[in-house]
């Protein structure tokens, strides 16, 4: 099973954030140790933000916190939380939108539709 994928598509269900938002992370956006862990949503060099009001913090609840918890165990030299859909200048959703949707499509129950 595609971990990455699993821990995606679980973070983007229990916080709420945006497909880009989630595949762009940087891990120096988790703040994990603080009485409520969470992360920083803000706009960097890979990745921008719709609008100024998009900059927020976002507390890790449920399985977020476990999705998350491998990008800082990974002694790699990538700067992301998903690596997979970022190139050095950018964040690329529109890979990132292909792959959980095709991983949805083999992973959800039978009867499960999208919604836009």
């Amino acid at each position: 099973m595609d971990d990455d994928m699993r821990c995606l598509v679980a973070l983007l269900s229990d916080t709420g954030l945006g497909l880009a938002e989630g595949a762009g992370l940087l891990k120096t956006d988790l703040h994990l140790k603080n009485n409520v862990p969470f992360v920083r949503i803000q706009k960097h060099p890979r990745r921008c933000l719709k609008a100024r009001s998009s900059e927020r913090d976002v507390p890790l609840v449920g399985e977020a916190i476990w999705t998350v918890q491998p990008a800082l165990q990974d002694q790699s030299e990538s700067l992301f939380v998903f690596p997979r859909h970022n190139q050095p200048s950018t964040t690329v959703a529109n890979s990132a939108n292909a792959v959980v949707n095709n991983w949805l499509k083999r992973h959800a129950p039978a009867g499960w539709q999208k919604r836009s």
